[in-house]
């Protein structure tokens, strides 16, 4: 019996070339990338969107967390009670399926919908306030950010930091939000400022008849807050109806009720919207007294934890006005499937409010933009993804949470015989 013995020559060039090549990828790597991975290794990293780096709302928001004091961040993250009607509406997100149609022609899709004449990107932004204490631009910078997305801005004109006259000037397509107070001369003002400055329609909130979100926060801002910055912090257009720059604490009217939706649509030329309903009953009384437009909201989950996700309200609505009105969809979007998933329930388009608040905190204006350019793209990729062209067709695709999902043969023969 003879002994071969193995030569291990071949083997160890092979290790050699090996390393070398290892070696001359991670120079090419750290030329290439070096710079940006130094900074995803420190606090609060920005790669714009598109530029080799796929980002999350989720990287958005831990940015915003670095960069903005605790109080302030824990104000605008606050959700009532046990925090139930928030943590339901992702459940409900996530229980929902979309039904992918495949071989469908999807070289040319379109994400624009068309609300009072304008056409739009479906994905907008929702009325928050307080945009000076995150961003030094405030309100400017999402109005400018807005504009370059060719977004839906809805202002919140109680609670903003920066004047309404300036904000218009900046928006292309700029709605209006109000609280109806208690004395209506102040309403009246509010309605004529909307017109004059050319808001394209006005927002009225419907699910705030009570001060809560203030009575637990302000505590947290007594004994946290910096009171020098926080006593820069302006309501300009509460300083101009008032004289003076108050709290608008008490001045919202408790005792609305129906008829006032009918004064307010008797006292502009204006679509008047309501923000948050939540049940195919009151759509119904919206409509019979004046309202042109829905908004289907919880007030992301900071008034009531017993409320019904706005992503299960969704489909009663959308059937109770059966196209008469555009329904548009806010509360707890974290994600562009999410925006889909509101779509394919039957919204005419979705409103987005705290990750515009962290692009806000993070990186102002760009950060705004990132925002709505995450989402935006995202709606593009997954309306090709489910066959699709544009958001009209969304609705074929989804059934509502914890209800039986068509098929697509079935879903396809309802649409062919509809």
């Amino acid at each position: 019996m003879t002994s071969t013995s193995l030569d291990w020559r071949p083997v160890l060039a092979a290790g050699a070339v090996g390393l070398a090549a290892g070696w001359l990828l991670r120079r090419l790597w750290d030329e290439e990338y070096g710079a940006a991975s130094e900074k995803l290794e420190g606090s609060a990293p920005f790669l714009p969107f598109g530029q080799g780096y796929i980002r999350s709302l989720r990287d958005v928001e831990s940015e915003a967390a670095a960069a903005t004091p605790d109080y302030i961040f824990k104000y605008f993250q606050y959700t009532c009670d046990q925090g139930i009607a928030a943590k339901r509406t992702q459940e409900d997100f996530e229980r929902m399926c979309l039904h992918p149609r495949v071989l469908r022609n999807v070289a040319t899709v379109t994400s624009t919908v068309q609300l009072f004449g304008q056409e739009v990107s479906a994905v907008g932004i929702a009325p928050t306030g307080f945009h000076g204490m995150v961003c030094k631009d405030a309100e400017r910078a999402t109005a400018r950010a807005a504009t370059a997305r060719n977004s839906l801005y809805v202002y919140n004109y109680s609670y903003a930091n920066a004047d309404a006259a300036e904000v218009a000037a900046l928006c292309k397509h700029v709605w209006v939000q109000i609280y109806l107070f208690k004395d209506r001369a102040l309403a009246r003002q509010a309605i004529q400022d909307a017109e004059r400055l050319g808001f394209a329609a006005i927002v009225l909130t419907v699910d705030h008849p009570h001060d809560r979100v203030r009575d637990v926060n302000m505590p947290l801002f007594d004994r946290d807050g910096d009171s020098a910055f926080l006593s820069t912090i302006r309501f300009p257009n509460s300083i101009r109806l008032l004289g003076s720059n108050p709290s608008t604490v008490g001045l919202i009217d408790p005792a609305l009720g129906w008829e006032d939706v009918r004064w307010l649509a008797s006292q502009t030329r204006l679509p008047v919207v309501l923000k948050g309903i939540t049940c195919a009953e009151d759509a119904l009384l919206a409509l019979a007294h004046g309202a042109r437009g829905l908004i289907v909201s919880n007030h992301g989950g900071r008034q009531f934890d017993g409320a019904p996700s706005p992503i299960a309200s969704l489909p009663a609505v959308v059937a109770a006005v059966a196209g008469r009105v555009p329904v548009i969809f806010d509360s707890g979007i974290r994600s562009s499937t999410q925006v889909t998933k509101a779509l394919a329930c039957g919204a005419t388009a979705v409103l987005v409010g705290r990750p515009v608040l962290w692009g806000l905190a993070a990186h102002g204006q760009a950060g705004v933009e990132e925002v709505l350019e995450i989402l935006q793209t995202g709606l593009t990729h997954d309306l090709r993804s489910l066959g699709c062209t544009n958001v009209k067709d969304l609705p074929q695709h989804a059934a509502p949470p914890g209800a039986p999902a068509a098929t697509g043969d079935q879903a396809e023969a309802g649409q062919t015989s509809g």
